[in-house]
């Protein structure tokens, strides 16, 4: 059993974010899962962090642990923040808090956080 971290189709069949879908019914399934479109259920996040972006809603896979970091990170003063935004080593986690943050240093901090883990050729 496969969960979809992307909108698919599959067979004319369309899966949202979080559906889960058969493993008869996805071709490719270890290429899809090496690209970061599906994980294997028992593989899957515990919780699903909604992104409104332009009249579309998307989520991000966090875990829990993740979940508490974001609602901290949220709480902190700018300065703080801004350098506790070099210490996150989740990719999804520095993608969720990027895409919701609004403190200009902040989001530049994580931008720069960002640029630093997506080094070509590591797979991250």
């Amino acid at each position: 059993m496969y969960i979809a971290l992307y909108p698919v189709s599959f067979h004319g069949k369309s899966y949202r974010v979080g559906d889960e879908i058969e493993e008869d019914a996805v071709q490719n399934g270890p290429r899809l899962l090496q690209a970061g479109i599906l994980k294997r259920k028992e593989d899957a996040p515990a919780f699903w962090a909604p992104i409104y972006e332009n009249g579309t809603v998307s989520c991000v896979p966090l875990d829990p642990k993740e979940v508490q970091s974001v609602l901290i990170f949220l709480q902190m003063p700018a300065s703080t923040a801004a350098q506790q935004a070099k210490e996150v080593e989740s990719i999804p986690l520095l993608d969720y808090l990027n895409q919701i943050e609004t403190r200009k240093t902040v989001k530049e901090a994580l931008a720069k956080a960002l640029s630093n883990e997506r080094v070509p050729g590591e797979g991250k």
